[in-house]
């Protein structure tokens, strides 16, 4: 039905029907309003103008996942975790589902199923994910989605943070098992993440022109807050800085990819049998971001770096 209205400007016209889009404009004339409103009733007659019941009927979760892997996850930092993340959801049974059909519980039977082998800040992540996904196809693209069921979905509680710290001992194992390895990057970049708290795609993003030997920092362009910042370097980062070959643009040409992968074989040969089993613990504590703590910690209050298992100290900053 259309409703034309006088207004300061001209002869506002709004047209409306059930399962379409509003539609208004404003003319100059009541006659050019007129016409231009039966035009859009003629097209709704007629099928030419999509059916917003309809759309939301025939487009699924995981049509809009796929979208929004397209659109918008490549613009991300974070883009290659995300993009990995989002196929994993996509096999999830509740992105078949039309979203005329996606309610909070089936949101919520999702999430009970993934907390029982995920912990809860990842399923957390995974429900934000969705929620960004639904406002996305709202707000940008228009598509007809009456409300949001994430919003009404309760939230798990966090309860993973960890306090892990290398304890009396453990990094002369660690540094036993990462002498095993036969990539010549992981060793050297486990222990430049303990000497400056960087996180790992931050150590693995370090190109030498970021390096400043004369102040004694190192440049980090790109950070997880958007926010560029400079770290001091300890007398034992700039000795495993020197150690390196200068024959790249990066300290570490590998990828996050590579360097897991060699991690994960870390301390798994036979000469090794005896701290097997701890190895692969010690090294998630040191490179995530628990390395930070640990790098954090060895600060006195006044600043002063002190050298691991020992309070002498190196530099003052």
């Amino acid at each position: 039905m259309a409703t034309i209205t006088k207004r300061k400007t001209g002869w506002s016209v709004q047209v409306r029907r059930q399962g379409f889009a509003p539609r208004s404009k404003t003319f100059a004339t009541k006659s050019q309003a007129s016409v231009w409103a039966r035009d859009q009733e003629s097209q709704m007659d007629r099928g030419e103008q999509i059916c917003r019941k309809k759309l939301s009927s025939a487009l699924t979760l995981g049509n809009l996942i796929d979208r929004y892997l397209c659109e918008v996850t490549p613009r991300k930092l974070s883009h290659a975790s995300e993009a990995q993340r989002l196929s994993k959801m996509r096999l999830a049974p509740m992105c078949d589902l039309s979203i005329a059909m996606l309610s909070p519980t089936q949101i919520t039977c999702y999430m009970d199923k993934r907390l029982k082998t995920m912990k809860p800040a990842t399923v957390k992540r995974e429900l934000g994910l969705i929620h960004h996904i639904i406002e996305t196809a709202t707000r940008e693209w228009d598509l007809p989605i009456v409300s949001n069921p994430v919003k009404r979905v309760r939230q798990p509680a966090l309860n993973n943070r960890r306090e892990r710290r290398l304890e009396v001992g453990e990094l002369e194992l660690l540094l036993g098992a990462l002498s095993t390895n036969r990539n010549p990057y992981i060793r050297p970049i486990v222990l430049l993440a303990i000497e400056t708290a960087l996180r790992r795609q931050e150590v693995l993003g370090l190109t030498w022109q970021a390096i400043d030997l004369g102040k004694r920092t190192a440049h980090i362009p790109v950070t997880k807050t958007g926010k560029p910042r400079n770290i001091p370097l300890t007398d034992a980062a700039l000795s495993i800085i020197h150690e390196l070959k200068r024959d790249e643009t990066l300290l570490f040409p590998i990828t996050v990819a590579v360097q897991r992968t060699r991690l994960r074989h870390t301390g798994c040969n036979r000469k090794h049998i005896a701290c097997r089993d701890r190895v692969p613990v010690l090294l998630r504590a040191v490179t995530c971001r628990c390395a930070e703590h640990e790098s954090e910690t060895t600060k006195n209050p006044r600043g002063c770096i002190k050298d691991q298992g020992s309070d002498q100290k190196l530099r003052a900053l």
